[in-house]
């Protein structure tokens, strides 16, 4: 995306750009779209490390939007955390259509604390 915005002012259509580039969050995102940028953006590293409570990530394998790496990588820096990673589901079919399954995983999850 970085490289082919650079071609903006040559021709490249930059609808055509943000069409095939950019997440649903962020074209439906309107007058928000600075605070969606700054959020994702952010970097909370420093702020997980602080984190005591048991702490239970769940992840879509599809999401492309927050991918489960990021997960991964939260959960190597959070004491007592957890990463599942549910196959076949994206950012939003995750509470959807894996709604059961998540639901399961959530109550498995408080019953272990």
């Amino acid at each position: 995306y970085k490289l082919l915005k650079k071609l903006i002012p040559f021709g490249l259509p930059e609808k055509w750009l943000l069409k095939k580039f950019a997440s649903r969050d962020y074209l439906n995102s309107g007058s928000l779209r600075n605070i969606l940028i700054k959020t994702v953006n952010e970097n909370l590293s420093e702020i997980a490390k602080t984190i005591k409570a048991p702490v239970l990530f769940l992840y879509g394998a599809e999401d492309t939007e927050t991918p489960p790496d990021i997960g991964e990588r939260f959960t190597k820096i959070i004491p007592n955390s957890e990463l599942v990673v549910l196959d076949g589901y994206d950012h939003y079919t995750i509470l959807t259509e894996a709604q059961h399954q998540v639901v399961h995983k959530l109550n498995s999850f408080m019953r272990s604390l």
